[in-house]
């Protein structure tokens, strides 16, 4: 098993990484905990697990019930010294990152000489991108996600685990909860194997996938085998 560290936003992705890995009991060494203290939307809704619903604050909410110490930052602070600094001083050399969504990791943090890892929201390698599961489920009625170590290129890194669901069930929730409980799955196995190199992945530029539209969306939803 490893040994890491994890840092936070204020989203229900980020608290159903926690949560997850949690009942697996698996406890980071330091929590980097991001304040929302911009215009930054959250990723999905709230409502899943033991904290309050709808609240502003549910990531340090559920932190505090399971007395779990952390390092509070604003997310503007996220490429500032002091952040830097402590990173760089963190005794794991492991680091889940779960920012906000859009945010990808900035180049100054490979500085630190940490793994920083990554879950995506797809199977990798044949689907790198945004909204990639929509269009597994439409060629091959399928959902995974896949954890990744972090490069300065965009879902590239070395592939430590990929797990995936064959023609899964409340599609309509996949946004907001069912890609992150796979996200967090993946982590999950990945923190447990306790192993962190992989295969790096093919350069294949037909498997990169954007936004997918609405009405493919929809039809990926209504799609139940």
């Amino acid at each position: 098993m490893l040994t890491f560290s994890i840092i936070l936003a204020e989203t229900s992705r980020s608290l159903i990484y926690l949560q997850t890995l949690i009942d697996a009991s698996l406890y980071p060494e330091q929590v980097y905990y991001l304040r929302n203290n911009t215009s930054l939307p959250k990723m999905g809704q709230y409502g899943y697990g033991s904290v309050a619903e709808n609240s502003d604050e549910c990531v340090r909410s559920y932190l505090n019930i399971k007395q779990i110490n952390y390092k509070q930052y604003d997310h503007d602070q996220l490429l500032g010294d002091e952040f830097q600094a402590a990173l760089s001083a963190c005794a794991s050399n492991v680091i889940i990152f779960s920012g906000y969504g859009g945010i990808i990791l900035p180049k100054q943090f490979f500085q630190c000489k940490k793994v920083f890892l990554h879950a995506h929201g797809g199977i990798l390698p044949e689907y790198k991108g945004s909204t990639t599961n929509y269009y597994s489920l439409l060629s091959e009625n399928v959902i995974g996600a896949s954890t990744i170590i972090m490069t300065e290129d965009l879902d590239t890194g070395p592939i430590l685990n990929v797990v995936s669901v064959k023609n899964p069930t409340k599609r309509d929730e996949l946004d907001h909860s069912l890609d992150a409980q796979l996200r967090a799955e993946s982590l999950v196995k990945t923190i447990s194997d306790g192993k962190i190199s992989g295969e790096n992945q093919p350069l294949n530029e037909n498997s990169h996938y954007f936004v997918i539209h609405p009405v493919l969306k929809h039809i990926s939803i209504l799609q139940v085998s």
